[in-house]
């Protein structure tokens, strides 16, 4: 499952222009012979039957990038939480040793 999500987030743009010509190329093939109508009725039957094939399709593949970018996220929070907390170690390790190299420097300068 888990490459299948790779798979539809590095290639979502490619699936939805094939997804999108294979619907034209279904409903031409089943309806009309002829490519360009000047029907007005024909192009509305068109466009509700690609709208209501492909709306579904391609809000589950906008679905499936959104989770992945929420995993994603998730995954860079938990790093940048690790990091921070190294920051903060190392943070205080240099004012301990600042305060000892003050206290240093007051006891033999005196």
């Amino acid at each position: 499952m888990k490459k299948f999500h790779k798979f539809c987030v590095k290639n979502a743009f490619s699936l939805a222009t094939i997804t999108f010509l294979l619907v034209i190329s279904v409903y031409l093939w089943h309806f009309h012979r002829q490519f360009i109508s000047n029907d007005v009725e024909k192009w509305g039957v068109f466009g509700d039957f690609v709208g209501g094939t492909l709306n579904p399709l391609l809000s589950f593949l906008a679905l499936i990038i959104l989770l992945r970018t929420f995993s994603m996220q998730r995954k860079e929070l938990s790093l940048q939480r690790t990091e921070l907390k190294k920051t903060k170690m190392l943070l205080e390790r240099q004012t301990e040793t600042q305060f000892k190299q003050q206290w240093i420097s007051r006891m033999f300068y005196f």
